[in-house]
Parts: structure tokens; sequence; C-alpha cells
């Protein structure tokens, strides 16, 4: 029998707590720095309080990675226990999270670190995936080269309501989202291969604009994998996520449709009211 694997991850993951558990994953949080404090994204603070907190639009929230001591901390949880560690950090391109988890990986000969090569619930498919694999009793190698193919299939599309938080955090220049808000334009986020990019535009009512997204990614397609569709969202608005919700199941008879609330990391980008879709391709 192979050894047991066990999987860790950040908090950038954006699933709840009994999910993590159901899945038996180990998570670390990241930090939200707000007005000179530090908080733990999850646990010390959540999406509605960081909003309140910086409904100032001058008052802008930043992320810290985790550092390579509370990686170390995470690793060392399973000294003396004969398992393999695989950590499933988010993308490299977007926080030095995950070279700070192969520094502190170096000093362990049972700890192997993967590039999700995305985040949220891109990344929280991911997991799915990892622990799937985990639970056909696979090595960490086969779940690794399993995890590799799969990922590329991944994709992380999002639509924000409003440009302030990603202007304010610098991913987007003060130039092009005073165009974006003049012309009321909500855009769509993508997240593929590390990478962040600005999709379609959209106009018109919140409402209206996502059904017309959840079209776009989801409509007529005989290509998309139907295990599961994670729906990642800020929306305040419940009974509109229903809807949205059910539309998609409408479209697509996925075996499994998450919605999955924001945390605080990529909430400090997208703002209130975004709503995404992560799915895989065949």
């Amino acid at each position: 029998m192979p050894r047991k694997v066990v999987i860790t991850c950040e908090s950038n993951c954006d699933l709840p707590q009994s999910e993590l558990e159901r899945l038996d994953v180990r998570v670390r949080s990241t930090y939200i720095n707000v007005k000179e404090r530090t908080y733990r994204d999850g646990t010390e603070l959540t999406p509605s309080d960081l909003f309140e907190l910086t409904k100032d639009r001058h008052t802008k929230a930043t992320t810290s990675a985790i550092s390579i001591h509370d990686y170390e901390d995470l690793f060392h949880e399973f000294d003396g226990q004969d398992v393999e560690i695989l950590h499933l950090g988010v993308a490299s391109n977007f926080s030095a999270c995950n070279s700070n988890a192969r520094i502190a990986a170096e000093k362990f000969s049972n700890v192997r670190v993967f590039d999700s090569t995305t985040v949220s619930a891109g990344q929280a498919l991911a997991l799915y995936r990892a622990a799937e694999l985990r639970d056909q009793d696979q090595t960490v190698d086969q779940i690794i080269s399993s995890l590799t193919e799969y990922v590329n299939r991944i994709h992380f599309r999002c639509v924000l309501d409003t440009v302030d938080y990603i202007r304010r955090g610098g991913r987007l220049s003060a130039t092009v989202a005073l165009g974006v808000e003049i012309l009321k334009i909500k855009p769509e986020i993508t997240v593929q291969d590390g990478k962040i990019t600005i999709g379609k535009k959209y106009r018109g009512n919140l409402e209206k604009v996502l059904t017309t997204f959840i079209d776009n990614n989801l409509k007529g397609r005989s290509d998309l994998e139907k295990t599961r569709l994670m729906i990642p969202n800020t929306l305040r608005d419940k009974e509109l996520l229903k809807r949205l919700r059910d539309y998609a199941a409408s479209l697509c008879p996925f075996e499994e449709i998450l919605l999955a609330d924001v945390g605080c990391v990529v909430s400090c980008h997208a703002g209130p009211n975004a709503f995404g879709l992560a799915y895989a391709t065949l």
C-alpha cells in the first residue's frame, strides 16, 4: 500500500471550513492588511467586514503571503506520521505563497508543492480532483501527474460589478478604471495558465449581465466536464444567486453545483457583487 497522502492548501481556495473538513484538506490563512491592522483571512475577517472597512474609496486592503515559518508549522503537524504531504498551492504568478511553501518544503523529505496555476474556485476544483485521486489510493507522483494535465482544463471566469477594488489593488490602471466606470461596463476577468486577463465587456443591469455571462460560458456546449460546476461570488442578493444557480443548472446537467462565498483575498480585488464560474473542459 502507498503511504497515506495528506493534502494542504491556502485559504485562497475559498472553500468553507465544513467542505475542507469533508475533503480532509488542511488549510492555512493568508493575511489581509486594512488600516494598519493585519487579519487572518476567514478566521479574523469576513468579506462583509472587509467591504465595511473599505467603503471609503481611498481605503485600500492588501494581502500578505503566508510566511515560510507558517508553512513549516503546517508541515510539522504531521511529524512522526507515515504520510506524504501534497501542498496544492495558489498560482505562483499571483502570490509569494507558492515560493514560500517551496522554501519551507525543502526542510521536509515528505512534502511536495504543486502550483495549481489558478486561485479561488479554480484552485478548489483542483483540490476536489486531488482528494478524489487520494481516496483512490494513488501515490503523490500519480496525483501530481494527473493534476498537471487537469489544471490545463480548468476555466475560471468572473464578472465584476465594480472595478474600484481591482483598481485600488493595482491590477487595473486608474485611467482604464475611469473609462470602465464612465461607460458603466462590467468586465469579465479570466484566470487561465497563471494569468489574469480582461475578457468580454458587459453592459446593463446586473441580473441581465450575469445571465448573459452564464449563457456565454455554458449554453450549447458539448465539451464541458459535467462532474462539477463552482459558482464563486460576493453577491449580496441571495435570491438572485439562487436564480442564477438554477439557470446554470438548466443549461448543463452537472452532477454537482457548488456555491462558494469568495474569501477576503479575492474580495480585495473583486469587490462586492462579483460573480464567477469555474469548470473543467474535456
